[in-house]
């Protein structure tokens, strides 16, 4: 799967995610955002603190989407971190 994100788009999910995924977890999987194709065929962002969950559905971001494709998960730390260095050309 290759999704494409502008600057806007992922510091709006680093935005809404910031009040999901805490900052110091205990179980390492709970600091992850899992990215996958959903059924719609556009990019479903979920995270998780196991008591509240929050899926974005994007669209636009995927050239071509393929539905059984299992996802992938990236540590939310390092999106926070690549959205604060990206530069404005990025947008």
């Amino acid at each position: 799967m290759i999704a494409q994100l502008n600057k806007t788009t992922l510091k709006a999910i680093t935005t809404a995610f910031n009040k999901i995924i805490a900052r110091s977890v205990t179980v390492p999987v709970l600091g992850h955002l899992r990215f996958a194709v959903g059924s719609d065929g556009r990019l479903h962002v979920t995270g998780t603190n196991l008591e509240e969950t929050l899926t974005l559905r994007l669209s636009g971001a995927l050239p071509q989407a393929e539905t059984n494709e299992p996802g992938f998960l990236v540590p939310f730390d390092e999106l926070r971190a690549l959205a604060k260095s990206m530069g404005r050309e990025a947008e």
